[in-house]
């Protein structure tokens, strides 16, 4: 009986206040760190823009690795029991990303003039600045708002699009992990009413829009 009465409210056990009150506290401990975060975001379009996927992977796999090992072991760990877990699966991504990086025959991006393209590209911008700062709609400090790559979300959105991007079958692979956190963070976003839901629900659309173009022009 006690397992049918779980919900996602058990692994919720704070507010939307608390929440922003642990991403501006978080922000604030980097200081110096997120001058770094900035060069890693303003990358991004750049890596796009020169057909450097390789390093778009390595960047991505870097992101990932810290918000497991940092954001959820360090900090998200103080409000969520599930955070040590959500952390290991950062770590395994992360890893995965790398090893893509590194190992991966054909490191290049699909041709950026498709419709597929310019709309993974339109994810990449709205991740980037859009995102971030939807969150002074919620009433949220300039600390408190949640940018690239030091947060679970806006890296979740980046790597989708950047995946759909990527010229290769192990996309399919590695897109397995940030898909099934874009379910977990749109659920916990839907529980504490934050605007990022509507983001992860129009990055599965974009996912689902990419599959349908593959068996199109199959």
């Amino acid at each position: 009986m006690d397992l049918l009465q779980f919900s996602l409210l058990d692994m919720t056990p704070y507010d939307k206040q608390s929440w922003f009150n642990l991403v501006g506290g978080y922000n604030q401990s980097l200081w110096p760190f997120n001058l770094l975060a900035v060069l890693f975001t303003l990358s991004v379009p750049l890596l796009i823009a020169r057909g450097s996927a390789r390093l778009g992977l390595l960047l991505l796999g870097v992101s990932w690795l810290w918000c497991g090992g940092v954001f959820h072991w360090q900090y998200f760990s103080n409000l969520n029991w599930a955070a040590p877990w959500f952390g290991w699966v950062f770590i395994v991504e992360g890893t995965l990303l790398i090893l893509a990086a590194l190992f991966l025959k054909q490191g290049a991006w699909i041709s950026l003039s498709s419709p597929c393209a310019w709309l993974a590209s339109f994810m990449v911008l709205l991740a980037l600045v859009v995102y971030p700062l939807s969150g002074l709609l919620e009433e949220r400090t300039l600390t408190q708002l949640e940018w690239f790559p030091l947060l679970p979300a806006p890296v979740t959105l980046v790597t989708v699009a950047l995946l759909v991007l990527l010229n290769s079958r192990w996309r399919h692979l590695l897109v397995v992990i940030p898909l099934l956190w874009v379910v977990v963070s749109g659920a916990f976003a839907s529980t504490l009413g934050l605007l990022e839901l509507y983001f992860m629900v129009g990055t599965i659309l974009l996912w689902f829009l990419h599959l349908i173009n593959l068996v199109v022009h199959r």
